[in-house]
């Protein structure tokens, strides 16, 4: 049987680098893979039907902003590759009421195209299994499978930081873009402020294609409250993990994540953040008891963090699954062996 494992769009995004990291991690996706990089969203990563012929069976990683200018397009084209050959999606970003009702119902409406193209379906949750669902895709009509995003700790860490070398600040990881919390974060730090001394807020990484005006205005809002806002654009590998080791207190505070790689990223480091509760935070620290501290009062748990600095790292934590476990798990839906 012949396969391919399908990795399209810009190599900064984090679906992207997702799937490319599982294709490191084992040799049968290397050997399978079909990279079709892009520079922007806004640029067809050139992924077509015709592309992939002569393959028995595909596995794509899919959020739809990586295939079309809109979620129709993009549910278009990779029911136009289901209609030839094999297809196994593994779905990100989820739609979800909070992005708003009409974008939602497009781009359920899309996720339940998709899913219908495919002959098995890849999430990365029973958070994720959930909203698939409220796309209106029941578990009878797909093989759905939920395989975990890795959570595997970074090796040769350095002993945690128990104090700051600069002004203590609250760091927040990822692209940044609206939706992320980070209002809520700059009001947070405003009031601590008042309380513990200066206070910045550092996103760690770049801001996402399309937001630039939304960065200014958030710069401004942090101004406005006193707050100091660094935004430290792209970060190679070596000094983003030096910046999450040495950031005082870690946060997540997206309400409405449906899996985070960026949690992931700060468990890699060694980190302990402080999450907004939410369904698949709330799932993630059940399965793996000690790697969040749940909120529903972010100014409260910042306050404590900041009190208590070894609540911010793990401690006895068993990571999982690994990069190679989760690898191996998707190539073996690629090859279709149970």
């Amino acid at each position: 049987m012949t396969v391919a494992y399908v990795v399209a769009g810009p190599e900064r995004h984090g679906v992207v680098l997702h799937g490319l990291r599982l294709a490191r991690a084992s040799a049968g996706l290397a050997a399978s893979l079909v990279r079709l990089p892009s520079r922007s969203l806004d640029e067809p990563a050139g992924l077509t039907a015709e592309r992939l012929a002569g393959h028995d069976r595909v596995m794509v990683q899919v959020t739809d902003r990586l295939f079309g200018r809109t979620a129709h397009d993009a549910a278009h084209l990779l029911a136009s590759i289901g209609r030839s050959t094999s297809l196994v999606v593994c779905l990100h970003d989820l739609p979800h009421p909070a992005e708003g009702a009409g974008r939602c119902a497009r781009r359920r409406a899309a996720y339940r195209e998709i899913a219908a193209a495919a002959d098995v379906v890849v999430v990365a949750s029973d958070h994720e299994r959930m909203l698939l669902r409220q796309c209106g895709v029941a578990d009878t009509e797909t093989d759905t499978v939920v395989v975990p995003l890795p959570l595997e700790q970074a090796v040769e860490l350095e002993a945690p930081v128990t104090r700051a070398t600069r002004a203590d600040d609250i760091g927040v990881l990822g692209f940044l873009y609206p939706g992320k919390g980070v209002e809520d974060v700059i009001a947070a730090a405003a009031r601590l402020s008042r309380r513990v001394g200066p206070l910045r807020v550092t996103n760690y990484g770049p801001v996402a294609d399309g937001h630039r005006q939304y960065a200014t205005d958030l710069e401004a809002v942090a101004r406005r409250q006193g707050v100091e806002l660094t935004i430290t654009g792209y970060l190679d590998a070596s000094s983003l993990m030096r910046g999450l080791r040495t950031t005082t207190v870690p946060v997540a505070a997206h309400r409405h994540v449906s899996a985070s790689g960026s949690i992931g990223t700060w468990l890699s480091a060694g980190r302990r953040p402080v999450v907004v509760d939410g369904g698949w935070a709330a799932e993630l620290a059940t399965r793996i008891p000690g790697s969040l501290t749940l909120t529903r009062d972010l100014g409260r748990s910042v306050s404590a963090a900041l009190d208590e600095p070894a609540s911010t790292w793990l401690a006895d934590v068993r990571l999982g699954p690994s990069w190679a476990q989760a690898a191996d798990r998707h190539l073996r839906l690629l090859v279709g062996t149970p």
